[in-house]
């Protein structure tokens, strides 16, 4: 019998394995696994769950647009900056409060070394304290000599005087510091300023006289 092209080709599968085994005498039941075990298979229905797992694969891919990943990426980054920040704002809050703790040793040191005589190794030690905060970013604020600013100077007296024209600082009671652009301690200090026209307050030399 002629098979058509576009019919499936069948194919014929029979199981075998009771066929060694003797033929059954009067009386006995043939087993059931004979030519009615036998079962056909088409060519499709042995491709079909190969496509059909194919299938399924794919569709459990997932595709992710441009624009999203871009925008994942620019997530990530910015989410690694602000880290990157809060660590280095926690880092610099911790050194000032280790710095302002110390503040108050160097005091101690520079009230011993106006008593000193420069025979003890108080100054090599000063020194070396120094040397080490400096390190860790602390600064001195400058303030004998230089104009009065409000934001690092702290002014505990103030004195006109005919010879400035603008405030001064003229002496400091006690250093003031920095850590870049914060001030741990501002620098306490006497200022000089000029003589007000309208005022009435004598100046050093009308004093005197």
């Amino acid at each position: 019998m002629e098979r058509k092209d576009n019919e499936p080709r069948r194919i014929r599968v029979t199981d075998r394995r009771g066929m060694g085994r003797s033929q059954p005498g009067e009386g006995e039941v043939t087993p059931a696994s004979s030519v009615d075990d036998a079962t056909e298979f088409s060519g499709e229905d042995i491709g079909a769950p190969a496509q059909e797992s194919e299938a399924a694969a794919e569709e459990t891919i997932e595709t992710v647009p441009l624009d999203d990943y871009l925008r994942l990426q620019a997530d990530f980054d910015n989410r690694r900056k602000r880290m990157m920040r809060e660590t280095a704002m926690a880092s610099d809050r911790a050194t000032r409060e280790m710095l302002e703790r110390l503040l108050p040793l160097l005091d101690n040191f520079d009230r011993a070394l106006e008593h000193d005589d420069g025979s003890s190794a108080l100054q090599l030690l000063h020194k070396e304290l120094l040397r080490t905060l400096e390190s860790e970013g602390l600064e001195e604020i400058e303030a004998e000599g230089r104009r009065f600013d409000p934001h690092v100077h702290d002014a505990v007296e103030s004195h006109p005087s005919p010879d400035v024209e603008d405030a001064i600082v003229k002496a400091v009671y006690r250093k003031g510091y920095r850590m870049g652009d914060h001030v741990l301690r501002p620098a306490m200090v006497v200022v000089t300023h000029p003589i007000d026209e309208g005022s009435d307050e004598p100046t050093d030399a009308e004093a005197e006289g």
